[in-house]
């Protein structure tokens, strides 16, 4: 196949697919949001990075993005855990 035809259906599907990011506290939700691929880097950033920690530790959305680039889909980040007494859960995924 074409190497620009193939890269313009990849570019294709990408673009019908979208970047979630689940943020829980018990059964609170404290994120949740639903961002086109195409506008993954700059929706990422818009993302208070405080929502982006756990027991101190910073999620790099730079990873992120760079596992999107890399071709990796479905379920990118997928965390479960307590802090402070609560249980928490971080899952970022491409559907």
């Amino acid at each position: 196949m074409n190497k620009s035809i193939q890269s313009e259906s990849e570019k294709t599907s990408l673009s019908k697919k979208y970047l979630k990011v689940l943020v829980k506290e018990g059964e609170n939700v404290k994120v949740n949001v639903n961002i086109p691929l195409a506008l993954a880097e700059i929706g990422l950033k818009l993302i208070p990075k405080e929502n982006f920690k756990i027991k101190g530790q910073e999620i790099n959305i730079a990873e992120i993005i760079d596992l999107i680039k890399a071709g990796n889909s479905d379920q990118l980040i997928d965390i479960d855990t307590q802090e402070n007494g609560k249980e928490i859960k971080i899952k970022i995924y491409v559907e």
